[in-house]
């Protein structure tokens, strides 16, 4: 993915980068422009005697004269530049091809994670109809502890260890 990037580690090869439209107004910068130069001569009274001193003027015109920087050209403007980068699994960007795998142990954390969010959605609401069967004495209480088992299973099967069970 080609996005506006600095690389702050040259050995990893990990960057900074800029998100948003690179197109999209970021400031209007004001560049003010000299219209008018002139002087207010110095005002005397009648008897001569100072009574406001002569005034340097200058008259600027700022309406006509704003230029829009675009997000783009901010990125430019602290050293980025567009290349080609990607996001590793964690969350860090880098230059395209240079982006760290996970562990094989990192990997089997997600995987954990996954099915105890799955168990707890699929798996426990059998585990509990099946106990509260049992504790009941009902005919149904063997289906329950079949399906509970199953999904459990279902689950292991559709998300297996990388190296092994855990």
């Amino acid at each position: 993915m080609k996005l506006y990037a600095k690389i702050i580690n040259e050995e990893t090869k990990e960057c900074s980068v800029g998100l948003g439209d690179p197109d999209a107004p970021f400031f209007e910068k004001v560049i003010p422009e000299v219209k008018h130069e002139g002087v207010i001569p110095a005002e005397y009274d009648e008897e001569g005697n100072l009574i406001k001193e002569e005034q340097i003027v200058t008259i600027v015109d700022v309406e006509e004269h704003t230029e829009i920087i675009t997000v783009g050209d901010y990125y430019e403007s602290i050293g980025m530049e567009e290349m080609d980068v990607e996001q590793a699994y964690n969350n860090q960007w880098y230059v395209e091809g240079y982006a760290p795998q996970p562990s094989v142990e990192y990997q089997n954390e997600q995987i954990s994670r996954q099915r105890k969010q799955r168990y707890e959605k699929e798996s426990d609401p059998l585990r509990l109809d099946y106990d509260e069967a049992l504790a009941r004495g009902e005919d149904t209480a063997e289906q329950l502890k079949q399906d509970w088992l199953a999904s459990k299973d279902k689950i292991r099967e559709e998300l297996p260890y990388i190296e092994g069970e855990k």
